[in-house]
């Protein structure tokens, strides 16, 4: 034994030989040791007991190395005070942080034990949101409805036995041949059918009595009432504005439709990846087809923890991916069903969109009521059915607050533009506030809000797989906000060819920068 290395073991035997630990003592921190050996085991149990539950759903959202790391420091934090119990100072040492970690261990095993049942069904409760999300996708339900005139004698459908009912020509075919079999059905009887080539065509028919019953859709009904309005301020001036107020409904059907699976490239924990966000503004179901009033896509790249989000107005003047040559206003689109909507802005952008989320804007005002509110900055001063918003940060607007904040354009000097921004501004809000503890308040009715507000082709994998990739990252996003303009024009459409309306005529500059930036954040590069 070298010199040095003697020297070092006879002050180690000195210091224990004037240090000595009593018999006592000695009991107590072996004593105190193995309680935090038992404490740890105890913990183990009950985080077993979680992470077993229902065939070890937690795994599914929590990554096991977020477990598994802790459970490494916390087992060195139980054993060393095995490696320096010599001399009567490490001792206590020794049992003082032996009782630490035995006590810390013992309340949270406690705190899990007497909170395990809202633990499990908050696991539960989010569980049954994602498959309530991923079987929203799985069905389209269309709400038909026959209309008469108000002034119409008839009260029932048998009423109207040998009425002429009009149509779309083209519009939905498959759908309205249900509607028809079942109003057959009904009457006991075929029906006469007159066929008009747009919405404008079959107002003007049931006006002008070519038919007695228009047979349409909550889709259909809006574009009549946007027939001809050349006006983008909410101010109506087509000739059909009121035209849904002088009639009265007879009989309503629902038809359904189940959804063929879209593909779902998955890994999208290591690649960037395109989500288109749809946004309807109604108050049924959020299965139902509507036109799209916010078309929003993310650009998500988790690699970089940069989201690019590029907001679309929903009157921009654009050629549909069913329209061919013929320009349409995106909003349009959705009528024809999310996927045309979809397919449409990645044609116009020439990018891969790999997903959509559909939501249903109403929905949001009664999760944002639950989330104790938002905080909205806007860029300027403006008022809407008796609320004021100032420019800037406005703090704490409720449910119906935010969704008029998102809804205006009559005031906003740049119309549906600020619109669109507007929306984007509240729906990162929302994000942001989700992110918090917050949702652990009164979670049961935000979950439910969300999968009945939410509708998405994603896979349940591909949900947890980015749930499970927030809980591993754990880092806030850089999110860049970006709406592209145009400028505003009247012109006819490829849903409503026969009259003129108010669009947005694309700002190509805008556009361009837009394609940029996709292109940016897809290969890693600064948002600039």
């Amino acid at each position: 034994m070298s010199e040095k290395k003697e020297s070092k073991f006879k002050k180690w035997i000195t210091l224990l030989k004037e240090n000595p630990v009593s018999p006592k003592l000695k009991k107590i921190a072996w004593f105190s040791n193995f309680l935090a050996v038992a404490a740890f085991v105890l913990l183990n149990i009950v985080l077993w007991y979680f992470v077993s539950y229902k065939n070890y759903l937690l795994l599914d959202y929590v990554p096991v190395g977020i477990i598994i790391v802790p459970e490494i420091l916390l087992l060195i934090a139980v054993i060393f005070p095995f490696l320096i119990k010599w001399g009567r100072k490490r001792t206590y040492i020794s049992i003082t942080i032996s009782l630490v970690v035995a006590v810390a261990l013992i309340v949270t095993s406690i705190w899990g034990l007497a909170f395990s049942k809202s633990i499990k069904d908050f696991i539960s409760s989010f569980d049954d949101a994602v498959t309530t999300i991923s079987n929203n996708s799985k069905v389209s339900t269309d709400d038909y409805n026959i209309f008469i005139d108000k002034t119409d004698k008839a009260h029932e459908l048998s009423d109207m036995a040998n009425y002429t009912f009009g149509i779309v020509n083209n519009y939905d075919v498959d759908d309205m041949h249900s509607v028809v079999l079942m109003i057959e059905d009904a009457l006991k009887k075929p029906i006469k059918i007159k066929k008009f080539n747009d919405v404008a065509e079959l107002a003007e028919g049931l006006i002008e009595k070519k038919c007695q019953a228009i047979i349409v859709d909550d889709s259909l009904m809006s574009m009549i009432v946007e027939a001809g309005d050349t006006t983008d301020d909410d101010n109506n001036n087509g000739p059909y504005a009121d035209f849904s107020k002088s009639l009265k409904i007879i009989k309503g059907f629902t038809v359904k439709n189940e959804l063929a699976p879209m593909d779902d490239p998955g890994n999208v924990s290591k690649r960037c990846f395109n989500v288109f966000l749809s946004g309807i503004d109604t108050g049924g179901d959020v299965t139902n087809k509507s036109q799209s009033d916010v078309n929003v896509i993310l650009s998500i790249n988790p690699n970089t923890n940069t989201i690019v989000g590029v907001s679309t107005p929903s009157d921009y003047y654009v050629p549909l991916s069913i329209s061919g040559t013929e320009k349409d206003k995106l909003c349009y689109g959705g009528n024809y069903g999310i996927d045309v909507s979809m397919k449409t802005l990645s044609l116009f952008y020439g990018i891969d969109i790999d997903y959509y989320v559909r939501m249903n804007f109403t929905g949001f005002k009664d999760i944002i009521d639950e989330l104790g509110g938002i905080d909205v900055e806007s860029d300027y001063a403006f008022e809407t059915h008796g609320y004021k918003f100032k420019k800037g940060m406005n703090k704490n607007l409720n449910g119906d607050q935010a969704l008029w904040f998102a809804r205006e354009r009559k005031s906003l000097k740049k119309g549906d533009v600020s619109r669109s921004n507007n929306q984007m501004k509240v729906i990162e809000a929302v994000i942001e506030k989700t992110s918090t503890s917050s949702i652990l308040n009164d979670y049961k009715d935000i979950l439910k809000n969300i999968s009945e507000s939410f509708q998405t082709n994603m896979s349940i994998g591909t949900m947890k797989s980015i749930v499970k990739m927030q809980v591993s990252k754990g880092d806030k996003w850089k999110i860049h906000l970006y709406s592209v303009s145009g400028k505003k024009g009247v012109e006819t459409t490829f849903s409503i060819p026969s009259m003129k309306q108010h669009v947005l005529i694309p700002n190509t500059k805008t556009v361009k920068d837009a394609k940029k930036y996709f292109k940016q954040n897809k290969f890693n590069k600064k948002i600039k």
